[in-house]
Parts: structure tokens; sequence; C-alpha cells
């Protein structure tokens, strides 16, 4: 029998992992987290129990691969808006409800992982992994140094806007989460115009303005 070729067998290793998340996912959203058994998974995915192992050393590495493969996408749409050509607001706005949508997408699949003390450790630490990533923080600083360029932003250092910006919009993110994200296109639109007005504006009315003038 031919050797596959390793393209091929990168091919069929990236769709056989996508089949088993998808099943995982279902099983997950049907019989919650306690339920989610690698006999139930094999059987949702159609392949044999002993070859979920040649992808995934147990349950709980199962379980943290749905977590990671719904937050990377995330991640992965947020670069690409770094690259786009729209004004460092437009960005800003188009990160949030890139987070907002992709929450709502996946707030069942989320809201069962929270409840697992492992799992939920595993995502914090991945999301705390990723806020604090230098690439991460060096994309969020060209944005606002952008925004400075434009005249839009007030002379800061990027840097520093850049790491609060991340702070605040990962809480802003859990937060959302917590209270049960919405599929809504007008309700997400609401969120952003206020999160991101809120973060360029600040909280202060006009008579406040100047109490640190």
């Amino acid at each position: 029998m031919p050797r596959l070729s390793k393209a091929r067998k990168e091919l069929l290793t990236t769709m056989m992992r996508e089949t088993i998340y998808e099943a995982a996912a279902s099983v997950l959203d049907e019989h919650g987290l306690n339920g989610v058994t690698m006999d139930r998974v094999a059987k949702a995915a159609n392949v044999a129990r002993s070859s979920l192992y040649d992808y995934f050393r147990d349950k709980d590495e199962l379980v943290q691969f749905i977590a990671r493969r719904i937050t990377e996408p995330i991640h992965q749409a947020i670069a690409e808006i770094m690259q786009s050509d729209q004004s460092a607001t437009e960005k800003l706005a188009s990160i949030y409800r890139t987070v907002l949508t992709n929450l709502g997408k996946h707030q069942s699949l989320m809201g069962l992982l929270a409840r697992s003390e492992d799992v939920r450790d595993a995502v914090d630490s991945y999301k705390r992994k990723a806020r604090a990533s230098s690439v991460v923080i060096g994309l969020f600083a060209k944005v606002f140094e952008q925004g400075i360029n434009e005249g839009k932003f007030r002379r800061a250092d990027p840097v520093m806007l850049a790491r609060m910006f991340i702070g605040c919009g990962g809480a802003l993110a859990d937060m959302q989460l917590d209270a049960g994200a919405c599929n809504d296109a007008d309700q997400i639109e609401q969120h952003v115009k206020m999160q991101v007005g809120l973060f360029l504006h600040g909280i202060s009315t006009d008579d406040g303005k100047d109490a640190f003038a």
C-alpha cells in the first residue's frame, strides 16, 4: 500500500479533527459536559472509539480542543481587521462586533464549558496568554498609532493604550458571556457603540472633564 504524502496526512488529520470537533460539540450541547464521553463522541463522528485516541489523549484534552476551536477564529478575525484599510476607530468597532457576534454563536457551548473548573482554567490561561502576547499588543499598538496619526486619538503611548484596550475588551467580553451574549444584530451594534464610545470618550460628562485639568 503506497505511503501517504506528508501534505495528504496533514489534510486528513485536519479533516478528522474537524469531524471530531463537530461531533463533540453536538454531544456537549445535547448531554452537557458530564455527558461527554469518548464513546458518544466516536458514535456521533462515526469513527471507532480507538481512533479518537490517535488525536486526543483523553476527554479533557478533547474538551479543551473545543474551547480553543471556538476562540481561535476570533483572534484570526481580529488579525484580519488589523490589516484592513479601515480607520482606527472603525477597527476598534469591528473588533468588538467580531467578539460579540462570535460569543452569540457559541453562547451555549461556552456556557457549558465555563462550568468545568479544569476547562475554565485552561481557557482563562489561553486568553491571558493571548491578551499578554507581545504580537497581539503590537498589533493593537499600531491601531492606536494609526488613530493618533489620523488626529482621532490624543497623543499617548500606543503600547499603554493597547494594553488598556485589551484589558477592557477582555473584561467586557467576559461580562457579556456571563450575562448571556445576544444574537440580535441591532443589539450587538448598540453594545459596540456603547463600549467603543466609553473607551474612546470615557465616562465624564462635560462638567466632569475639567476634574484633572
